[in-house]
């Protein structure tokens, strides 16, 4: 299996409209990383998995895989759960 990397909070850029940077963890580790948005868009574009992860309070879980769109942007899969938008992860 390959190995997934989660998103687990973003920090927004000055006019607060586009992510700037994400935490991000290898699922196998405990270490987070905070790196550009356009680097994890580059990962990405090469074949590297990343999913949101959220904190529901009491547990975490795995949200939606995270896609590239207009070769530069993040967003999360859409599906019917708001709390793993990318947009909804903790502030950083």
């Amino acid at each position: 299996m390959a190995d997934v990397y989660f998103i687990n909070g973003i920090k927004l850029d000055e006019t607060e409209e586009h992510i700037e940077y994400v935490r991000v963890r290898k699922s196998v580790s405990k270490e987070n990383f905070i790196v550009p948005r356009k680097f994890v868009a580059q990962l990405i574009q090469t074949g590297v998995s990343f999913k949101s992860r959220y904190h529901d309070g009491k547990d975490w879980h795995t949200g939606a895989d995270v896609e590239v769109y207009e070769s530069i942007y993040l967003r999360a899969n859409p599906n019917r759960t708001a709390k793993d938008n990318l947009r909804n992860l903790p502030q950083i």
